[in-house]
């Protein structure tokens, strides 16, 4: 039996989507459009605080290899296609690409999380500079 995720899953799915599309620059390079994905994606798990906690909680439970079946969750499919083509130039590590996606979400999601819950908000600068760090870590040269 698959569970249902309901609503609240679908809407924070497409909320996320509508604002990584909404910054993310899809004529650039393979940097330019992974770090653009990733710090769209970062900015909206810092301002909603709730929809974040509640797509972790859910991530890392039994739950999370049935996510890629939720029609909600295509968004995802963009950042692996940029992932493979990036490897495909040579430009990214050859690294099973959920494994590189798994190592940025959960870089920026750990530090956003942690200054939530020290009452702070993740700056501008420190997203930027997560998501530098993390391309940085997958590049190849």
């Amino acid at each position: 039996m698959e569970p249902e995720f309901g609503p609240l899953f679908d809407q924070i799915n497409y909320s996320t989507a509508a604002h990584i599309d909404s910054v993310f620059d899809a004529q650039g390079s393979v940097k330019e459009k992974f770090t653009s994905w990733w710090i769209g994606f970062a900015r909206y798990s810092n301002e909603k605080p709730f929809d974040l906690i509640y797509m972790d909680q859910l991530a890392t439970s039994h739950l999370y290899p049935l996510f890629g079946s939720q029609p909600s969750t295509s968004f995802y499919k963009k950042i692996g296609q940029i992932v493979k083509e990036g490897q495909d130039l040579g430009l990214i590590k050859k690294v099973e690409i959920s494994q590189i996606n798994q190592f940025v979400r959960c870089a920026l999601i750990g530090v956003i999380k942690t200054n939530i819950s020290t009452g702070k908000k993740t700056s501008e600068e420190q997203i930027v500079w997560m998501v530098e760090t993390c391309w940085d870590g997958i590049k190849t040269s």
